[in-house]
């Protein structure tokens, strides 16, 4: 058993190539540790900043032509928001009557240099959590599908799994992970592996069902959590299944065993408390300097292994929705030793071993915003009315919800709030009248790009360079600088003592663009970047650059040309062609639109600026300007050209 933390297994699993689309279900769920640390794993893009605002900006542009790619579902009932979401995900609220979404999964669909296909499948006891990922003892296992290797017991009951989290609105990461699984023919079952997804409600597979094969011999079992009581009746039906039994007696770090009295006293007939072998307490770092928490769940027999989501409780063998993996074949791993007897018991329960309360009624409503649109949009699967409250508590209003049918909301002051967190706070009330405690959700956030920055305005030359290179890399290191310059602004700084470089000086940015032909180039790389994009059919690329609020988008450059310093800062001549070529663009792309009649705007403010005024010949020259300018430029290929033209002896 390799000790390794889930960041450093999901960076191998992955290799060199390409993630196209990943998806992934949790218990306990902490936004900002996803966004900020499991993205930049997806994107292949660890070198980011440690700061987390800079950060947050440079993942806004790695994901900005990559939407309905990644989605997270989440248990409802103990997502206990801290930080919101800035990231465009969708975040899937789950909730189970009487019992967890408890599964922790992962799939990701990955393409080669080849373009072959291949989905990384994981399963086990890590949330999406900094614990669950960095510092917890956990335990998970991964498979590798693709169209060679299909086997019909992981497909099958994988398939399964995206149908149960797609069940409410569609989600078009589970639709295109779907449809890659139905493009494989299932081959024979693996017989060295199983995957386990439990389900919930009528169809469920319980634990005790999915293990049937494997009984008698010994067992050992690893699990954090039991019963909140002592009824374990199944409990004790399934233990008797093996002969001897050997379960780790969990303990915090003043070794009080975290289980209660009465489920110690039960199980004492049925299993021996064991610890950890030496082995694994030097493999862990369980010293005495130190202690992990405990969070792996683990069920070993003489040649089996059962690794995943599944605690020793009756809601975990027979009511939450639960994943893991059986491997069959193994060789025994001898976990444990037997220990003295113990004495030491935590007053009460762990939190995950009672399971979620019924108590709060509230349904798992799906909250989507588009900032493009300016429409929220609620999905609910059963009938009632949502409640949403700004900040002081203050009621934007009741929506109706039909199940199953989503509504368009526009709702005054959402978008200037959501702007700040993506976290709003509602209340349900069912047909009935009965009223739900006030809940915090998460709204899932589309086409942010359309949403307002708070970045300082770059100048023309800033997104003029942008438009020359069109890639990552550039207009990366662009979104860095101005992040980097807001944060000098602010009064708080960084979060983290990161060196930022100076800032170029302005005689060095102010002269880079001096000729005709760079604003030229620049808006022929655009404009064959545009066409590009409408030709495959990525119409989002499109709306990025002619209908977002991004720093690199043609609005950003509209205001760019209407601020008064850069007005100073930037030649004349440069500002009208620039804007020559603005109303060019979205008279292709956008006619009529708002901001190509302010781009014909600012065209007249600058045919009437004095510089131009007091040109004698203003208006031929004016004319003459629009017809070259708007000439096609024919690209030249620089191979043909000689040593002996170059040399100026042709």
């Amino acid at each position: 058993m390799k000790s390794l933390t889930i960041s450093e297994s999901f960076r191998q699993a992955i290799g060199e190539r390409t993630v196209t689309r990943a998806f992934f279900s949790t218990y306990c769920f902490e936004p900002d540790f996803f966004e900020l640390e499991v993205m930049p794993l997806l994107l292949q893009q660890t070198a980011l900043s440690t700061d987390d605002t800079l950060r947050y900006h440079q993942l806004q542009v790695l994901m900005s032509l990559h939407r309905n790619q990644f989605a997270v579902a989440y248990d409802l009932d103990v997502f206990n928001p801290e930080f919101a979401t800035r990231l465009e995900v969708d975040y899937i609220p789950v909730r189970v009557p009487g019992a967890c979404q408890h599964s922790k999964l992962a799939v990701i669909e990955v393409l080669d240099a080849g373009g072959a296909a291949s989905i990384i499948l994981a399963a086990g006891s890590f949330n999406l959590t900094k614990a669950g990922w960095w510092t917890n003892i956990e335990v998970g296992h991964w498979v590798e599908l693709n169209q060679a290797h299909a086997p019909r017991n992981i497909v099958e009951p994988l398939e399964r799994a995206l149908v149960f989290f797609q069940r409410n609105r569609p989600v078009p990461v589970l639709a295109a992970l779907r449809e890659r699984l139905e493009s494989w023919k299932p081959g024979p079952k693996d017989p060295g592996c199983t995957f386990y997804f439990s389900g919930a409600g009528i169809g469920r597979q319980s634990f005790p069902d999915l293990l049937r094969h494997v009984r008698g011999g010994p067992l050992e079992i690893v699990s954090p959590f039991f019963a909140e009581q002592g009824d374990n009746a199944r409990i004790a039906s399934f233990l008797k299944r093996y002969d001897p039994v050997a379960l780790l007696l969990p303990t915090d770090e003043q070794g009080v065993a975290t289980l209660t009295r009465p489920v110690h006293d039960q199980l004492s007939s049925l299993v021996n408390w064991c610890q950890w072998n030496r082995e694994l307490r030097n493999s862990f770092g369980l010293h005495a300097d130190g202690v992990r928490k405990l969070h792996a769940k683990i069920y070993a027999g003489t040649s089996w292994c059962f690794v995943g989501s599944v605690n020793l409780s009756q809601k975990a063998f027979h009511d939450n929705v639960e994943a893991g993996f059986l491997l069959q074949g193994t060789a025994q791993l001898k976990l444990l030793r037997s220990m003295p007897r113990h004495q030491l018991f935590a007053p009460v329960a762990a939190a995950e071993a009672s399971g979620c309360p019924d108590a709060t009624a509230i349904p798992p409503v799906e909250l989507v915003f588009d900032w493009r649109s300016g429409l929220l949009e609620a999905f609910s699967p059963v009938d009632g009315a949502l409640t949403l409250f700004d900040p002081e508590g203050v009621p934007h209003g009741t929506y109706s919800l039909h199940a199953d049918t989503p509504v368009m909301l526009r709702i005054e002051g959402l978008a200037a709030r959501l702007g700040r967190s993506s976290l709003v706070a509602a209340c349900w009330t069912t047909p009935d009248g009965s009223c739900s405690d006030r809940r915090t959700f998460l709204v899932s956030q589309r086409q942010v790009y359309c949403r307002p920055g708070a970045l300082p305005q770059p100048d023309v030359h800033d997104l003029l360079r942008i438009f020359q290179n069109l890639d990552y890399a550039t207009r990366l290191a662009m979104i860095t600088e101005l992040a980097a310059r807001q944060a000098r602004l602010s009064k708080d700084g960084l979060s983290s003592n990161e060196f930022l470089p100076p800032l170029p000086p302005e005689e060095i940015r102010s002269s880079f663009f001096s000729e005709f032909s760079e604003v030229n180039g620049a808006f022929w790389q655009l404009k064959n970047k545009l066409k590009q994009a409408h030709e495959a059919g990525r119409e989002e690329e499109l709306a990025y650059y002619l209908d977002g609020e991004q720093p690199d988008s043609l609005t950003s450059l509209a205001k760019a040309l209407s601020s008064t310093d850069n007005q100073r800062q930037t030649a004349l001549i440069v500002r009208y062609l620039t804007l020559l070529s603005m109303d060019e663009l979205l008279a292709t792309w956008r006619p009529g639109s708002e901001l190509g009649l302010r781009v014909q705007a600012l065209i007249g403010a600058t045919e009437n600026d004095e510089e131009f005024s007091a040109m004698a010949d203003r208006d031929a020259f004016l004319a003459w300007i629009k017809e070259k300018f708007s000439m096609p430029v024919r690209r030249v290929n620089c191979a043909h050209v000689t040593g002996e033209t170059m040399n100026g002896q042709a």
